[in-house]
């Protein structure tokens, strides 16, 4: 298998792929899963208390509470962080970094906090696109070597010989039938 990351095996691409399944086939469930445990962990910060929640950590209670703000509503609670101040302004958890967006929006970039946990996830979401990236990149190139020949067996009606799993030889072979 060919791959850009030497520390990435197939292996680990295989449970990368399974670990993202897992994770689609139940998104429902996931996402309110996500959801609680997030409640859970920053239900005492300041802004939260401040828009009412008053340490609720239902959705329901979310929802009736928090309105739909924009980033420059939440401009003065990052300033204070960008300051040094690490109280539990935003999130529960310390803020270890804090990232620019690409500015699309209004041609201006704005500050993302992140604490240690959503840098974690951050990575996992990385790894597991490089993992699919990896393997389109992966078939690309053995379609890049084999893709005249696949044209005329298709052209022509052969099944290649290359086809070895019995499985697959069935399968392609019903399309000459």
């Amino acid at each position: 298998m060919v791959t850009c990351n030497p520390k990435m095996n197939s292996k680990s691409v295989e449970l990368e792929i399974e670990e993202f399944e897992k994770m689609t086939n139940n998104a429902t469930i996931v996402q309110k899963e996500t959801l609680q445990k997030i409640l859970e962990q920053n239900g005492q910060v300041e802004y939260l208390q401040a828009s009412g929640l008053r340490g609720r950590t239902d959705p329901e209670s979310l929802k009736a509470c928090i309105p739909l703000v924009t980033h420059e509503d939440l401009e003065p609670y990052l300033q204070r962080i960008v300051d040094g101040d690490d109280s539990p302004i935003l999130t529960g958890r310390l803020v270890k970094a804090l990232s620019l967006s690409s500015g699309t929006t209004h041609r201006k970039s704005k500050l993302i906090p992140f604490n240690e946990e959503m840098l974690r996830s951050m990575m996992q979401i990385y790894r597991t696109s490089f993992a699919f990236i990896n393997s389109i990149v992966h078939a690309l190139r053995i379609f890049k070597h084999v893709w005249e020949e696949l044209c005329a067996d298709i052209r022509e009606g052969i099944l290649s010989k290359k086809i070895t799993i019995p499985s697959l030889r069935e399968a392609v072979s019903k399309f000459y039938s």
